[in-house]
């Protein structure tokens, strides 16, 4: 079994499990369709829905989005573009195709009054907005290209400079970022693969959706109700 066929069974896994925040769950269900049709060789949407386990609704619109990127064709699609040349899986770019998918291409482009991308002003609508996984995944992987600095991370991804603060502040107090750079040490296992899960865990600190806790043999990622103005949350699970 190859490193899409194991993240495929992985990702089906999660998915099954409650208390899965719903855009956590999408960028999952994203990243299958997306692995499934790198594994079958296919973009036929009748096919991705069989193979894939999800709605043909679901999977037609990352289809439709796929396909008006270019990034998908009628002849299918280059499954090498999902993996290093020694096989590996390349997880952050899957990521950037599943917020692709999902029409998150936005997060990269938001200019404010200033028309600097993402360090400009924010008007009183934005003001009460929070940190999303969405959010957090861009700037994790954003942050190991330039380093931890707010501003940097703003003019590079795009995404609103409070919320890369919000971000920053939690991955600091978590131990994961500091003036020297990303702690990436968790994202692989003993192994050397790409430990998923790890990541995941760590968008979910990012984005005040869970707590970093050391224990006698490590750390653990403990979920934590997100903050609101409104009706509590349920707490997201941290996988």
């Amino acid at each position: 079994m190859d490193e899409i066929e194991c993240e495929l069974k992985e990702l089906r896994n999660t998915i099954s499990k409650p208390g899965n925040d719903s855009e956590d769950l999408r960028i999952r269900k994203a990243m299958i369709v997306l692995l499934t049709a790198a594994s079958e060789q296919s973009t036929d949407i009748p096919h991705l829905t069989e193979r894939s386990g999800l709605p043909e609704e679901f999977v037609a619109g990352i289809a439709d989005k796929m396909r008006a990127a270019g990034e998908w064709t009628e002849a299918g699609i280059d499954r090498r573009r999902c993996l290093y040349d020694d096989g590996r899986l390349r997880f952050l770019f899957l990521i950037d195709q599943a917020l692709l998918a999902l029409g998150e291409e936005g997060l990269r482009t938001y200019t404010e009054d200033t028309g600097a991308a993402g360090v400009g002003t924010t008007n009183t609508s934005n003001h009460r907005e929070k940190a999303t996984i969405v959010h957090a995944l861009c700037v994790l992987a954003f942050a190991t290209e330039c380093g931890t600095n707010p501003e940097s991370l703003a003019a590079r991804s795009g995404i609103r400079i409070y919320l890369i603060r919000q971000i920053a502040d939690r991955m600091r107090g978590a131990g994961l970022w500091t003036d020297d750079g990303v702690d990436q040490s968790e994202w692989s296992d003993a192994s050397g693969e790409f430990n998923a899960r790890a990541f995941f865990s760590q968008a979910q600190v990012a984005a005040g959706l869970a707590r970093r806790t050391k224990t006698d043999v490590g750390y653990d990622y403990v979920p934590v109700a997100q903050e609101s103005d409104g009706p509590a949350t349920q707490p997201e699970q941290v996988l």
